[in-house]
């Protein structure tokens, strides 16, 4: 049974962590407020800190009884086991949880709306601005995760070249491939000492529709960037416990074949530039993709939002979204 001796302690620890997250660069700011909006079960610290500021030793003692009142239990043994050591484990673990009735804690995520864009402005004390677009594929299938992931290795090294080499408009510029509970997505970013949010904003979206527009440009790196994709997707694990922890994720994910790598390398093998095409396309013109564009205004002018969706609101925002 925890003290309130040591319940105080660690209420202390947690409260400067969660400062110490809110002094992060813009740009990480940004990642983690996109994680909190996306995924339904995932806390923001800005509003984590109201509350354990303000939570009890007897509040905490009330919370821990009830918990063990009911719960869910997840076990993973991988390594130089026997069948029969695996077997006793399962089953002291059944004998000393005799409350784990409870379901798993939902994975959702939220489901961006397609054809315009929602903008979350977040409050950073630095002087640099930073942006992040974000563009949520329409489902978690192998099909769009794929589309997802050759469509950002192709714009990576042209994105960095032109908003960071040519126009110089900040120091940390890129893409990212950004799955939340395996539902696909693509990030762009930037983070700049001497250009407004809005300014990088209308960079990138600049670029982005010339060069989905243009798409047939890139059919001479095609079979470059797909030989190089399925080279990561059937990577083999290097040690024993990186092969652990992607068996656990899998897991998780119900991913139960622990083969989806797997499947999305034979997906980006089957994959046509025509398909690769219709993607761009679609993404051009709005009809495929969820968007949400958060920024850190730095010292400078924030980008106006007026009569444009925004989320204001992180709670009310995940009370009203739908979820996949």
């Amino acid at each position: 049974m925890p003290d309130e001796r040591a319940f105080e302690h660690h209420k202390a620890l947690q409260i400067q962590s969660l400062h110490n997250s809110l002094l992060n660069k813009p740009t990480n700011r940004l990642f983690s407020r996109l994680s909190v909006l996306i995924q339904r079960n995932t806390q923001a610290p800005v509003e984590l800190l109201d509350v354990i500021d303000s939570i009890s030793f007897d509040q905490m003692l009330n919370c821990r009884n009830r918990a063990f009142e009911h719960y869910f239990v997840e076990a993973f043994m991988h390594g130089n086991w026997a069948s029969e050591e695996s077997k006793a484990f399962s089953k002291t673990l059944q004998e000393q949880c005799p409350n784990a009735g409870g379901g798993p804690l939902s994975r959702a995520v939220s489901k961006l709306p397609v054809g315009g864009t929602l903008y979350h402005e977040v409050l950073c004390n630095h002087d640099d601005s930073a942006v992040v677009l974000y563009l949520q594929a329409p489902s978690p299938g192998l099909t769009d995760t794929a589309l997802c992931m050759v469509l950002e290795q192709m714009l990576a090294a042209p994105f960095f070249n032109s908003l960071r080499t040519e126009q110089q408009l900040g120091y940390i510029v890129g893409t990212g491939y950004v799955p939340h509970n395996q539902h696909p997505g693509m990030a762009f970013y930037i983070q700049s000492p001497q250009c407004s949010p809005k300014h990088l904003l209308d960079a990138m979206t600049d670029f982005l529709f010339q060069q989905l527009n243009e798409i047939e440009f890139y059919r001479f790196y095609w079979p470059t960037i797909q030989q190089n994709l399925i080279k990561q997707l059937e990577e083999r694990d290097l040690t024993l416990s990186m092969k652990s922890q992607r068996l656990w994720v899998s897991l998780g994910t119900q991913d139960l074949g622990f083969n989806r790598n797997a499947k999305l390398a034979e997906k980006v093998k089957d994959l046509t530039f025509e398909e690769i095409q219709d993607f761009a396309h679609q993404l051009a013109k709005r009809e495929r993709c969820g968007e949400l564009v958060l920024f850190s205004k730095g010292k400078f002018e924030a980008i106006s939002t007026q009569e444009k969706p925004t989320i204001n609101s992180i709670s009310q925002f995940k009370q009203e979204i739908p979820y996949y």
